[in-house]
């Protein structure tokens, strides 16, 4: 008698704790953006690089072809920083979903809806695609900024970032940046 009911107590508990097969799986601990994107860049480090970076604001487009080292490309992906998800005050606060090679965070508190919605990793041999979606509002201000990173080879190949931002009283201006890494 003792043993069936912790059998079923026990039975109870653990379908009561499953997870609904929508929800995603809750954990902690998040893929390691700001590592890759560092060591991306880092790569780098033994030769001169040459890129091309495009940027739109508002219809008015202005590209430049130029040399860099490192730190210069450093100071070119700072931006993409906010792509890192992995830090204490956001344990718990994304759901993953595992599909094949894609692994995708979504934000749990849909209510939130403040810093990265969203983050994709596709992984494939030698090349890992990043997007993600970040948002943030409040009473004076909107800004949106969607992400697309692409890695070859552990190394950083090329970034495009589009976004809009918006203050109280005035117009809302649309952006555009993208670095491509020239061979």
């Amino acid at each position: 008698m003792k043993y069936l009911f912790f059998f079923l107590l026990f039975s109870i508990l653990s379908i009561g704790c499953q997870q609904r097969p929508d929800e995603g799986k809750l954990i902690g601990n998040y893929y390691e953006i700001g590592s890759l994107l560092n060591s991306a860049v880092n790569g780098y480090s033994n030769y001169p690089i040459s890129v091309k970076k495009t940027v739109v604001i508002d219809q008015r487009k202005e590209e430049q072809s130029f040399s860099l080292d490192v730190t210069g490309l450093k100071k070119e992906t700072e931006m993409l920083n906010m792509l890192d998800i992995n830090q204490s005050g956001l344990v718990g606060a994304y759901l993953e979903e595992k599909e094949g090679n894609i692994t995708k965070y979504r934000l749990r508190d849909q209510e939130k809806q403040t810093g990265i919605i969203q983050l994709t990793i596709e992984e494939n041999k030698n090349t890992k695609k990043i997007s993600g979606l970040f948002k943030e509002e409040n009473s004076l201000y909107f800004s949106t900024r969607e992400f697309d990173v692409l890695i070859e080879k552990n190394l950083l190949k090329s970034y495009h970032i589009t976004g809009a931002q918006k203050m109280m009283f005035k117009d809302t201006v649309s952006f555009s940046i993208d670095l491509a890494i020239k061979d």
